[in-house]
């Protein structure tokens, strides 16, 4: 998983710590960078370094500033994450020394992101009957089957398709193919993969997706109802985003005095796994432009690099930093504006405070991200290909500093994120002690995905009045040719 995963993960973790409770979590070596900042007892389990660089590799994806995002290699980037995380699975399972001290311990629950099957099938595997998943993204459309929904492609999109709620037509078929590929692809290619390994290990026991999903106890998303498509779910799935994010720190002095240069100031940050240094030239020398034609502006940008990897001359207005304080440069009110790859962290953070935002999706759900905060009104949606046309980008900036509405609908979200009825750390405490204390809830399990197609969506009735309309119709228009015929006769008679 990337940073931005983790720090989610990290941030549940903690807040169980704090509520009392003692929490082991269970990191791969493929993390070997990423800093966990948590009070968790830690395991470590290995792969082979093998294994370990390809899966580097693809989380790196160097090649994200120029993916063209289309369906071939959208399929091939999919493909091949699969099989590095079924790799991972494999390796998981086929190391029995983990699953002893797993099996002894005796943990009452696991909490895993459903970032594949893996995590519900190895719960399993290790005797632990009690599981939540969680999301570091919004609700994967993949599991409406097993919730016992259906999932609206009409109206709302699926994970990695930009649109807005109202869709166009050309939108919606794109939607519908997106989801029902996806769908068949994870049902009848990914998913038995998965059910193969489990089987191997446990003598060939079949265990299937409905199964997994009536045995989890909750679903906690990493957004909010009032910030994410409005759509159907189950009782049994909340909505945490917002959990954990740090309370804000005063800025340093460097920091502030950077903040006190000019009236307007402008945070880039592209996320943990895309680095700013590894833009192609093109989007350096745009951005710098930009920047350099709006000398009214200090820009900070999150850049990896020494300054010798630019192209070109940086201009005075602008602050690179490999690290920066985002929380807390958010929560000042002197910072205008934040341009952002879209990925959820990033958006629930802007939300919460209330600042207007420019998204530049590079991969994975930052498109359906971007989509998604621009019907809310307090972002704008940039292609990243246009990085290089630093006109368009001058005007996109200026179009949101200069229009109040950007930041009168960046209050309003963080208005409701600060008065939201339950909060996200008493949802996770109080739903993890529920479940722990009365199973994994069955009675909240929606009867719906017990059914098969035609009783899910009355077909069977839909048929018998459609037979039965057209049986009257046609005794009537045969009752009616009759009545008509016979006063035919009579008056020719």
């Amino acid at each position: 998983m990337g940073h931005s995963h983790v720090n989610f993960n990290m941030r549940i973790a903690n807040i169980l710590i704090d509520a009392g409770h003692n929490v082991t979590y269970l990191k791969i070596n493929i993390a070997k960078n990423i800093n966990l900042k948590t009070k968790a007892k830690i395991i470590e389990a290995t792969v082979d370094n093998g294994l370990e660089g390809k899966i580097h590799n693809t989380l790196t994806m160097k090649n994200m500033w120029t993916m063209k995002g289309n369906i071939k290699e959208m399929i091939q980037d999919f493909s091949e994450l699969v099989n590095n995380l079924l790799n991972i699975c494999q390796h998981m399972f086929d190391n029995d020394e983990l699953t002893k001290l797993i099996r002894n311990e005796n943990y009452d629950i696991m909490i895993s992101e459903f970032w594949t099957v893996c995590p519900g099938f190895i719960a399993k595997h290790w005797n632990i009957k009690k599981n939540i998943y969680t999301s570091a993204m919004t609700n994967n459309e993949l599991l409406y089957d097993y919730y016992g929904l259906y999932f609206p492609s009409s109206y709302v999109p699926t994970m990695f398709h930009h649109a807005n709620d109202v869709m166009t037509f050309r939108q919606r078929v794109a939607n519908f193919f997106d989801y029902h590929i996806s769908r068949t692809f994870f049902k009848y290619i990914t998913l038995p993969k998965f059910q193969d390994i489990y089987r191997r290990k446990n003598n060939g026991t079949y265990v299937s997706m409905e199964e997994l999903t009536k045995n989890v106890g909750a679903f906690w998303l990493n957004t909010l109802p009032f910030i994410d498509f409005p759509s159907p779910i189950t009782s049994k799935i909340h909505y945490i985003g917002g959990a954990g994010i740090p309370e804000t720190k005063p800025l340093d002095s460097k920091w502030n005095d950077v903040l006190s240069k000019r009236k307007y100031n402008v945070l880039l940050s592209f996320g943990s796994i895309a680095k700013s240094y590894q833009m192609i030239d093109e989007y350096k020398i745009g951005i710098l432009n930009t920047i350099s034609d709006l000398s009214n502006i200090t820009f900070i940008w999150k850049y990896e690099k020494n300054i010798s990897t630019l192209p070109i001359k940086v201009p005075s207005n602008v602050i690179l930093a490999d690290w920066i304080p985002q929380n807390d440069l958010l929560s000042d009110e002197r910072l205008n504006l934040f341009i952002t790859h879209g990925g959820m962290n990033s958006i629930v953070e802007a939300g919460a405070r209330s600042t207007p935002i420019i998204c530049v999706p590079l991969f994975g759900d930052q498109k359906r991200n971007a989509g998604m905060v621009q019907r809310l009104g307090f972002s704008e949606y940039y292609n990243k290909e246009n990085l290089k046309d630093s006109e368009m980008l001058k005007e996109t900036i200026l179009k949101v500093l200069n229009n109040k509405k950007y930041k009168e609908k960046a209050e309003r979200i963080g208005k409701l994120m600060r008065e939201v009825p339950f909060k996200a750390s008493e949802i996770i405490v109080k739903t993890t002690e529920f479940i722990c204390n009365n199973d994994n809830i069955s009675e909240m399990n929606l009867h719906g995905s017990n059914m098969g197609v035609i009783e899910f969506f009355n077909l069977d009735i839909i048929l018998i009045l459609i037979v039965l309309f057209t049986t009257i119709s046609v005794f009537f228009y045969k009752l009616l040719k009759k009545i008509f015929s016979f006063k035919i006769k009579y008056k020719s008679d």
